[in-house]
């Protein structure tokens, strides 16, 4: 299910305290944040991408018409929704004329807020649409599954996953989910400090019936607001997950959240091609080590015999620095692909950030690594490229189970 992503603009706290209290829990709205004036608001709306900015007459005054126009200037995909306490006819055609969607008399009751907004946020989602089949490149939501793969252990996969997953929540307020499907020895419950209230074995057990409500509501709900979906307890519980099984809790997963990382075990495990074949991009993971290119090499070449599209699979070198052995043009050699993004070796910050499970730290410091990531999510997140529908039959291998 999609939701209106929507961004307050208030000079008043108790205003803005007010408004997160009328919209928490509200199915279908995601507030992302607030700003105090339009300045403050203009940097954070770059960042998180709303579909809404609620703005009030009380951060310009007289002016509210010049800022909606500014907003829209710079953000022409926003909606604008005006909440102020004159109104008169001549205000509000002056707020309409600036680029305003609706306006809003204060004071009002939640209940005319959240019907302003849905009301918004239907007639935006037509126009969305139009550009969607006359556009290449787009700035739409869509949910979007992110598989993290690699084909050698100890490469940082699952650090990369568990930080990724926090950026996404935490820096950029993405209503995420984060999937440990090493089904047999997963550490993401470790990296997040979670104790898990179920796992992949409890959503298994109930999958014929299960919804995409009850699936969100069964996961662990980490303090950054993202949700996780750990592994089983006990390595003996993998040989009850099923393909149909996994194949509908992605679905569910991808309707309930805008973001789904799932973090793959090393190689092709059955489960892991499952997640492949239905992820909307793959970050592939290596680093700068001659065996874990030799083997990322062999395992784009297995992808491309799977009837993986090589259009989503992004080469992600982990654990990059000026001393490395090979350089861009080395790797890119070896591999015969381009690289997306090289992440720097700053190993003592990672392994503070992971000690204390709290991935999100590498956001807050001034590690280069954490601006790595940042720039990463950010050029994930932008835009969508839509391609035309490929319809590709994956080869049957003999040691996948059906």
């Amino acid at each position: 299910m999609q939701k209106a992503r929507v961004f307050h603009i208030d000079a008043s706290e108790a205003s803005r305290e007010l408004l997160e209290e009328m919209l928490a829990g509200k199915p279908g709205i995601h507030l992302l944040g607030h700003a105090s004036s339009v300045e403050a608001g203009l940097e954070e709306i770059k960042r998180l991408y709303p579909d809404i900015v609620i703005l009030d007459e009380n951060v310009s005054g007289a002016a509210v018409a010049e800022d909606v126009g500014q907003l829209l200037t710079r953000s022409p995909y926003l909606a604008v929704l005006v909440t102020t306490s004159d109104d008169t006819g001549v205000k509000w055609r002056q707020l309409m004329n600036a680029g305003a969607r609706d306006v809003l008399s204060k004071p009002y009751h939640a209940d005319e807020l959240i019907q302003a907004l849905r009301n918004v946020y239907g007639h935006i989602q037509p126009l969305r649409d139009h550009y969607a089949e006359h556009s290449t490149k787009l700035l739409i939501r869509s949910p979007k599954m992110i598989t993290v793969f690699g084909t050698k252990g100890g490469i940082g996969k699952s650090t990369l996953s568990s930080m990724l997953a926090a950026g996404l929540s935490y820096r950029f307020r993405e209503d995420t989910a984060l999937v440990d499907l090493d089904l047999q020895f997963g550490d993401i419950s470790v990296m997040m400090d979670i104790v898990p209230q179920a796992t992949m074995t409890h959503a298994v057990e109930r999958i014929e019936q299960l919804t995409g409500a009850e699936l969100r509501e069964l996961m662990t709900k980490h303090p950054l607001q993202l949700h996780i979906l750990p592994s089983p307890q006990n390595p003996e519980e993998a040989d009850f997950i099923s393909e149909p099984a996994l194949i509908k809790i992605f679905t569910l997963l991808k309707e309930q959240f805008d973001y789904v990382v799932v973090d793959c075990p090393p190689g092709f495990s059955e489960s892991s091609v499952v997640a492949l074949e239905r992820s909307d991009l793959i970050l592939f993971v290596t680093s700068p080590e001659l065996i874990s290119l030799r083997n990322t090499k062999t395992g784009l070449k297995t992808m491309r015999e799977l009837g993986i599209d090589s259009s989503k699979i992004k080469i992600v070198v982990n654990r990059h620095s000026a001393k490395s052995h090979f350089n861009k043009s080395m790797i890119e050699e070896i591999l015969g692909a381009p690289v997306y993004k090289f992440l720097s070796n700053d190993y003592p910050q990672v392994l503070k950030s992971i000690n204390q499970g709290r991935p999100e730290w590498i956001y807050d410091s001034s590690s280069t690594l954490g601006k790595d990531l940042g720039d990463m999510i950010e050029g994930l997140r932008m835009f969508y490229t839509l391609d035309a529908e490929r319809k590709t039959r994956r080869r049957r291998w003999p040691w996948f189970r059906r």
